[in-house]
């Protein structure tokens, strides 16, 4: 199951492969991606215009860690090495 978020008055794009999603908002600027298990977040990384870049961790995906800006491909680097951590 993928991860349900709802951005009033923006475009919102969604995509989900197997146990990855993501969803990015438009004007608000919002990004999320996220690994999901049994219809929870076990590892995510959004970036919002509140609260900017933070992580969700594999030890403690309820916990968000502020992190510095991130790339695509360095997202998709984190999305692999959270993968790898994955019991």
């Amino acid at each position: 199951m993928g991860r349900l978020a709802s951005f009033p008055k923006t475009t919102s794009h969604y995509w989900a492969n197997g146990n990855s999603s993501g969803i990015y908002s438009v004007p608000l600027g919002t990004a999320a991606f996220a690994l999901i298990e049994e219809e929870q977040r076990i590892w995510g990384v959004d970036y919002d215009d509140l609260r900017g870049w933070h992580v969700y961790p594999v030890d403690d995906p309820d916990q968000h860690r502020d992190i510095d800006p991130m790339t695509p491909s360095e997202i998709v680097e984190a999305l692999v090495d959270a993968w790898k951590q994955v019991p």
